[in-house]
Protein backbone atom coordinates (compact mmCIF):
# COMPACT_ATOMS: atom_id res chain seq x y z
CA UNK A 1 0.00 0.00 0.00
CA UNK A 2 1.49 3.12 -0.78
CA UNK A 3 2.64 5.62 2.00
CA UNK A 4 0.54 8.62 1.51
CA UNK A 5 -2.67 5.85 1.39
CA UNK A 6 -1.65 4.79 4.22
CA UNK A 7 -1.21 7.28 6.01
CA UNK A 8 -4.44 8.89 5.24
CA UNK A 9 -6.30 5.45 5.88
CA UNK A 10 -4.73 5.47 9.87
CA UNK A 11 -5.83 9.30 9.95
CA UNK A 12 -9.35 7.91 9.41
CA UNK A 13 -8.64 5.48 11.94
CA UNK A 14 -8.45 7.55 14.43
CA UNK A 15 -11.27 9.53 13.61
CA UNK A 16 -9.73 12.76 11.90
CA UNK A 17 -11.88 14.59 9.85
CA UNK A 18 -12.37 18.02 8.19
CA UNK A 19 -12.98 20.59 9.17
CA UNK A 20 -10.97 20.83 12.07
CA UNK A 21 -12.00 23.22 15.25
CA UNK A 22 -11.51 26.46 14.15
CA UNK A 23 -8.75 28.72 16.26
CA UNK A 24 -9.96 32.48 16.55
CA UNK A 25 -6.62 34.43 16.16
CA UNK A 26 -7.49 37.96 14.35
CA UNK A 27 -5.03 37.06 12.11
CA UNK A 28 -6.26 35.07 9.20
CA UNK A 29 -3.15 33.86 7.82
CA UNK A 30 -2.31 32.21 10.82
CA UNK A 31 -5.68 30.56 11.20
CA UNK A 32 -6.83 27.30 9.82
CA UNK A 33 -10.04 27.47 7.56
CA UNK A 34 -8.91 30.54 6.24
CA UNK A 35 -7.63 30.99 2.65
CA UNK A 36 -6.73 34.01 0.78
CA UNK A 37 -9.37 35.40 -1.72
CA UNK A 38 -8.40 38.56 -3.30
CA UNK A 39 -6.15 41.83 -3.12
CA UNK A 40 -8.56 45.02 -2.46
CA UNK A 41 -6.88 46.52 -5.16
CA UNK A 42 -5.93 44.05 -7.64
CA UNK A 43 -7.80 43.80 -11.06
CA UNK A 44 -11.07 41.98 -10.80
CA UNK A 45 -10.89 42.12 -6.83
CA UNK A 46 -11.14 46.39 -6.61
CA UNK A 47 -14.71 47.84 -6.75
CA UNK A 48 -14.57 51.35 -5.60
CA UNK A 49 -12.56 54.01 -3.21
CA UNK A 50 -10.25 57.00 -3.29
CA UNK A 51 -8.76 55.24 -0.51
CA UNK A 52 -6.00 53.34 -1.88
CA UNK A 53 -5.89 50.98 1.03
CA UNK A 54 -3.99 47.73 -0.21
CA UNK A 55 -5.06 44.26 1.74
CA UNK A 56 -5.14 40.87 1.10
CA UNK A 57 -8.95 39.67 1.43
CA UNK A 58 -9.52 36.07 3.30
CA UNK A 59 -12.27 33.66 3.64
CA UNK A 60 -13.36 31.48 6.33
CA UNK A 61 -15.07 28.75 4.19
CA UNK A 62 -17.50 27.80 6.78
CA UNK A 63 -18.09 25.46 9.52
CA UNK A 64 -19.99 24.80 12.38
CA UNK A 65 -19.79 26.36 15.92
CA UNK A 66 -17.74 23.63 17.77
CA UNK A 67 -19.37 22.51 20.97
CA UNK A 68 -17.11 23.58 24.11
CA UNK A 69 -15.32 26.91 21.79
CA UNK A 70 -14.99 30.42 23.49
CA UNK A 71 -18.35 31.03 20.95
CA UNK A 72 -20.55 29.29 23.27
CA UNK A 73 -19.47 30.12 26.57
CA UNK A 74 -19.04 33.94 25.96
CA UNK A 75 -22.17 36.15 26.55
CA UNK A 76 -24.83 35.76 24.60
CA UNK A 77 -23.22 32.76 23.54
CA UNK A 78 -23.93 30.98 20.08
CA UNK A 79 -25.22 27.63 19.98
CA UNK A 80 -23.18 24.62 18.93
CA UNK A 81 -23.37 23.10 15.28
CA UNK A 82 -24.65 26.57 14.11
CA UNK A 83 -23.38 27.61 10.65
CA UNK A 84 -20.82 30.16 10.39
CA UNK A 85 -18.89 32.00 7.53
CA UNK A 86 -16.36 34.66 7.57
CA UNK A 87 -14.24 37.74 6.40
CA UNK A 88 -11.10 39.09 7.27
CA UNK A 89 -7.92 41.04 5.66
CA UNK A 90 -4.23 41.85 6.39
CA UNK A 91 -2.42 44.70 5.53
CA UNK A 92 0.86 44.26 3.38
CA UNK A 93 3.43 45.84 1.47
CA UNK A 94 2.07 47.48 -1.26
CA UNK A 95 2.63 45.61 -4.97
CA UNK A 96 3.20 47.85 -8.32
CA UNK A 97 0.62 49.03 -10.40
CA UNK A 98 1.90 45.95 -13.11
CA UNK A 99 1.77 43.74 -10.00
CA UNK A 100 -2.03 44.75 -9.21
CA UNK A 101 -2.71 44.78 -13.42
CA UNK A 102 -3.48 48.29 -13.94
CA UNK A 103 -1.14 50.59 -15.83
CA UNK A 104 -1.00 53.13 -13.20
CA UNK A 105 -2.56 53.85 -9.85
CA UNK A 106 -3.95 57.26 -8.89
CA UNK A 107 -4.21 59.65 -6.02
CA UNK A 108 -2.42 59.07 -2.55
CA UNK A 109 0.16 56.10 -1.72
CA UNK A 110 -0.68 53.15 -1.11
CA UNK A 111 -1.91 52.58 2.80
CA UNK A 112 -0.67 56.36 3.85
CA UNK A 113 -4.90 56.71 5.66
CA UNK A 114 -4.04 53.40 7.68
CA UNK A 115 -4.44 55.72 11.10
CA UNK A 116 -6.38 55.03 14.25
CA UNK A 117 -9.39 55.78 13.18
CA UNK A 118 -8.84 52.57 10.36
CA UNK A 119 -12.10 50.60 10.63
CA UNK A 120 -14.11 47.54 8.61
CA UNK A 121 -16.99 46.93 6.90
CA UNK A 122 -17.96 43.09 5.63
CA UNK A 123 -20.81 42.97 2.81
CA UNK A 124 -22.03 39.20 2.50
CA UNK A 125 -23.83 39.36 -0.45
CA UNK A 126 -26.13 35.93 -0.80
CA UNK A 127 -25.61 33.50 -3.37
CA UNK A 128 -25.04 34.26 -6.88
CA UNK A 129 -28.47 33.40 -8.75
CA UNK A 130 -30.60 34.42 -5.94
CA UNK A 131 -32.05 37.67 -4.77
CA UNK A 132 -29.96 40.33 -6.58
CA UNK A 133 -26.64 40.19 -5.80
CA UNK A 134 -24.89 42.92 -8.02
CA UNK A 135 -21.77 43.29 -6.53
CA UNK A 136 -19.08 43.46 -9.66
CA UNK A 137 -15.73 44.82 -9.71
CA UNK A 138 -14.30 47.91 -11.03
CA UNK A 139 -13.02 48.36 -15.18
CA UNK A 140 -10.98 51.27 -14.08
CA UNK A 141 -8.18 51.78 -12.21
CA UNK A 142 -7.62 52.85 -8.49
CA UNK A 143 -8.46 55.41 -7.27
CA UNK A 144 -11.05 56.01 -10.00
CA UNK A 145 -13.19 52.86 -9.26
CA UNK A 146 -16.28 52.57 -10.96
CA UNK A 147 -17.67 48.77 -9.80
CA UNK A 148 -20.54 48.24 -7.73
CA UNK A 149 -20.54 48.34 -4.34
CA UNK A 150 -23.73 49.68 -2.62
CA UNK A 151 -25.40 47.91 0.14
CA UNK A 152 -27.76 50.42 0.99
CA UNK A 153 -30.66 51.54 -0.19
CA UNK A 154 -29.82 50.00 -3.25
CA UNK A 155 -29.39 46.75 -1.96
CA UNK A 156 -26.89 45.65 -4.33
CA UNK A 157 -25.55 42.41 -2.23
CA UNK A 158 -29.16 40.97 -2.77
CA UNK A 159 -32.30 40.71 -0.66
CA UNK A 160 -30.85 38.84 2.57
CA UNK A 161 -27.68 40.13 2.31
CA UNK A 162 -25.46 41.35 5.63
CA UNK A 163 -23.65 43.97 6.42
CA UNK A 164 -20.93 44.20 9.42
CA UNK A 165 -20.05 47.87 10.40
CA UNK A 166 -17.57 48.50 13.06
CA UNK A 167 -17.05 52.03 14.06
CA UNK A 168 -13.95 53.88 13.93
CA UNK A 169 -11.43 53.89 16.78
CA UNK A 170 -12.52 50.42 17.97
CA UNK A 171 -9.29 49.31 16.74
CA UNK A 172 -6.72 50.16 19.74
CA UNK A 173 -4.05 47.50 21.30
CA UNK A 174 -6.37 47.37 24.37
CA UNK A 175 -8.62 45.65 22.43
CA UNK A 176 -6.68 43.58 20.19
CA UNK A 177 -6.68 39.87 20.29
CA UNK A 178 -10.39 39.86 21.86
CA UNK A 179 -13.16 38.19 20.14
CA UNK A 180 -15.85 40.72 20.44
CA UNK A 181 -19.81 41.31 19.74
CA UNK A 182 -20.66 44.80 17.64
CA UNK A 183 -21.99 46.56 19.63
CA UNK A 184 -24.36 50.27 20.40
CA UNK A 185 -22.10 51.88 22.76
CA UNK A 186 -20.69 55.02 22.13
CA UNK A 187 -18.62 57.32 24.01
CA UNK A 188 -15.04 58.63 24.36
CA UNK A 189 -13.14 58.60 20.94
CA UNK A 190 -16.01 56.26 19.11
CA UNK A 191 -17.26 58.02 16.38
CA UNK A 192 -20.68 55.82 16.24
CA UNK A 193 -22.47 52.54 16.79
CA UNK A 194 -21.62 49.26 15.18
CA UNK A 195 -23.74 47.93 12.80
CA UNK A 196 -25.17 44.35 11.68
CA UNK A 197 -28.17 44.61 9.13
CA UNK A 198 -30.03 42.38 6.50
CA UNK A 199 -31.12 44.01 3.86
CA UNK A 200 -34.86 43.64 3.15
CA UNK A 201 -35.71 46.97 1.39
CA UNK A 202 -37.49 48.06 4.35
CA UNK A 203 -35.49 51.16 5.96
CA UNK A 204 -35.58 53.73 8.81
CA UNK A 205 -38.87 54.85 8.83
CA UNK A 206 -39.93 50.95 9.59
CA UNK A 207 -39.90 49.88 13.58
CA UNK A 208 -36.75 48.09 13.96
CA UNK A 209 -34.81 48.86 10.95
CA UNK A 210 -32.34 51.60 10.25
CA UNK A 211 -30.30 52.84 7.08
CA UNK A 212 -28.92 49.18 6.22
CA UNK A 213 -32.51 47.07 6.85
CA UNK A 214 -33.15 45.13 9.45
CA UNK A 215 -31.34 45.65 12.72
CA UNK A 216 -30.43 42.22 14.33
CA UNK A 217 -30.19 43.67 17.19
CA UNK A 218 -30.92 41.80 20.62
CA UNK A 219 -31.95 44.80 22.88
CA UNK A 220 -31.17 42.66 26.31
CA UNK A 221 -27.56 42.48 24.93
CA UNK A 222 -27.43 45.52 23.98
CA UNK A 223 -25.42 44.78 20.65
CA UNK A 224 -25.67 42.43 17.41
CA UNK A 225 -25.36 38.74 18.48
CA UNK A 226 -25.30 37.17 15.45
CA UNK A 227 -21.84 38.76 14.45
CA UNK A 228 -18.57 38.61 16.29
CA UNK A 229 -15.22 40.46 15.35
CA UNK A 230 -11.41 39.78 16.44
CA UNK A 231 -7.83 42.00 15.03
CA UNK A 232 -5.04 42.38 15.73
CA UNK A 233 -2.96 45.78 15.86
CA UNK A 234 0.49 46.85 14.28
CA UNK A 235 3.04 46.54 17.43
CA UNK A 236 4.95 49.25 15.86
CA UNK A 237 2.36 51.99 15.45
CA UNK A 238 -0.45 50.50 17.13
CA UNK A 239 -3.01 50.71 14.25
CA UNK A 240 -5.19 48.06 12.97
CA UNK A 241 -3.41 45.50 11.48
CA UNK A 242 -5.18 42.36 10.70
CA UNK A 243 -9.06 41.24 11.23
CA UNK A 244 -11.65 38.90 11.03
CA UNK A 245 -14.72 38.94 10.73
CA UNK A 246 -17.12 35.81 11.67
CA UNK A 247 -21.29 35.73 11.15
CA UNK A 248 -23.72 33.11 12.48
CA UNK A 249 -26.00 32.15 9.95
CA UNK A 250 -28.27 30.26 11.66
CA UNK A 251 -28.23 32.95 14.44
CA UNK A 252 -29.76 35.76 11.86
CA UNK A 253 -32.31 33.10 10.41
CA UNK A 254 -33.82 33.04 14.15
CA UNK A 255 -34.44 36.23 14.62
CA UNK A 256 -37.59 37.66 14.00
CA UNK A 257 -38.97 39.19 10.66
CA UNK A 258 -35.47 38.00 8.87
CA UNK A 259 -35.27 36.73 5.65
CA UNK A 260 -34.05 33.11 5.03
CA UNK A 261 -31.77 33.70 1.95
CA UNK A 262 -28.98 34.54 4.32
CA UNK A 263 -25.44 34.33 2.60
CA UNK A 264 -23.79 30.68 2.47
CA UNK A 265 -21.48 31.22 -0.19
CA UNK A 266 -20.83 31.04 -3.57
CA UNK A 267 -22.02 34.78 -3.90
CA UNK A 268 -19.73 38.19 -3.96
CA UNK A 269 -18.89 40.01 -1.47
CA UNK A 270 -17.18 43.09 -0.38
CA UNK A 271 -14.36 43.79 2.14
CA UNK A 272 -14.14 47.41 2.67
CA UNK A 273 -11.39 49.61 5.11
CA UNK A 274 -12.24 52.85 5.91
CA UNK A 275 -10.45 55.76 6.79
CA UNK A 276 -13.06 56.93 9.55
CA UNK A 277 -16.50 57.73 7.62
CA UNK A 278 -13.91 59.45 5.01
CA UNK A 279 -11.82 57.62 2.11
CA UNK A 280 -12.53 54.07 1.70
CA UNK A 281 -11.45 51.28 -0.44
CA UNK A 282 -14.01 48.19 -1.36
CA UNK A 283 -12.23 44.82 -2.00
CA UNK A 284 -15.32 41.95 -3.95
CA UNK A 285 -14.53 38.01 -3.53
CA UNK A 286 -16.51 35.49 -4.97
CA UNK A 287 -16.98 33.54 -1.98
CA UNK A 288 -16.63 29.46 -1.82
CA UNK A 289 -19.42 27.45 -1.12
CA UNK A 290 -20.44 26.97 2.23
CA UNK A 291 -17.73 23.76 3.55
CA UNK A 292 -21.00 22.12 5.82
CA UNK A 293 -19.71 18.21 5.24
CA UNK A 294 -20.42 16.07 8.07
CA UNK A 295 -17.92 13.66 9.41
CA UNK A 296 -18.35 10.35 7.98
CA UNK A 297 -20.00 7.88 10.17
CA UNK A 298 -17.83 5.28 12.78
CA UNK A 299 -18.14 2.89 10.44
CA UNK A 300 -16.09 4.60 7.36
CA UNK A 301 -13.25 5.13 10.24
CA UNK A 302 -12.89 1.27 11.26
CA UNK A 303 -13.53 -0.43 7.25
CA UNK A 304 -10.43 2.20 6.32
CA UNK A 305 -8.49 1.99 9.23
CA UNK A 306 -8.55 -1.53 9.24
CA UNK A 307 -7.72 -1.64 5.26
CA UNK A 308 -4.51 0.21 6.49
CA UNK A 309 -3.15 -2.10 9.20
CA UNK A 310 -4.34 -5.10 7.01
CA UNK A 311 -1.78 -3.37 4.13
CA UNK A 312 0.53 -2.68 6.47
CA UNK A 313 1.35 -6.11 8.36
CA UNK A 314 1.19 -7.92 4.57
CA UNK A 315 4.05 -5.16 3.84
CA UNK A 316 5.79 -5.91 6.85
CA UNK A 317 5.44 -9.65 6.03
Amino acid sequence: MPRALLVVALSLALGSSAPAAFNISGNPTADPGWYQAGNSLKNGSYVRGAGNFEYDIWQFQGGRVPAGSILTTMPNPWQSGDRVIGMGGFFKAPYSASELGWPALTGGAQNALVGPNARFVAKFGVDSGSGGNLFSPSTVAPASGNGIGSFAPIGNGGLGSILVSIAGNRFTPANAGALIMPTIATGGPVTGPDDVAQFDGLFGSTPGHGGNGLDLFNAGANGFPSARYIFQTNPSTGFLSSWEVLLDIDEVNRYPGALQSTPRGSGNWIMTIQAGSGPSTDGLITSAPLFDTPAPPAFVFAAFGGLGLFSLRRRMK
